[in-house]
């Protein structure tokens, strides 16, 4: 109602089967066509006390085609990757999943430095920011291209 651009994106927890996964965020999200593209946030888990499996990049990534394929299908925007640099450096590496695009998790140095030879479209670069009208601390995250730019990848979600 404010005019403000809004989707939703899905943390991907391991230990369930990538379509049921998804399942789970269809039956949470509407589809919605005004909706930004949804994002499948891909992150590792290792302090997890409830889901303790060993992630295997060739294991991950077959996973993450099934997530993304079904959302787009679901949706039918194609859909954002979120990815930490650790999560980024060994799993998808510059290669993978190129035709996505990607929105990067960088709080100490900017994306050309923590992944390199990557093109990316959104950067969290603060974790702990403060914006005015919000309670408590938010991330704060840029797009990379300038306000035409935006308007144009907004056109087309």
């Amino acid at each position: 109602q404010a005019g403000i651009p809004r989707g939703a994106y899905h943390f991907v927890w391991w230990c369930r089967d990538p379509r049921e996964e998804i399942e789970w965020f269809k039956a949470n999200v509407p589809n919605d066509p005004d909706a930004l593209p949804p994002v499948l946030d891909v992150e590792a888990t290792p302090d997890s006390k409830s889901c303790k499996r060993t992630l295997h990049r060739e294991d991950v990534l077959a996973d993450m085609r099934i997530m993304l394929q079904e959302m787009e299908r679901a949706y039918g925007k194609r859909p954002v990757i979120y990815v930490t640099v650790d999560f980024y450096q060994h799993v998808m590496h510059p290669n993978e999943f190129s035709d996505y695009p990607v929105w990067v998790r960088s709080v100490k140095h900017s994306p050309p430095i923590t992944y390199p030879g990557r093109r990316w479209a959104f950067w969290q670069y603060q974790s702990d920011g403060l914006v005015p009208g919000i309670r408590g601390k938010v991330d704060r995250n840029a797009f990379a291209g300038t306000r035409a730019q935006w308007n144009a990848w907004l056109q087309g979600r």
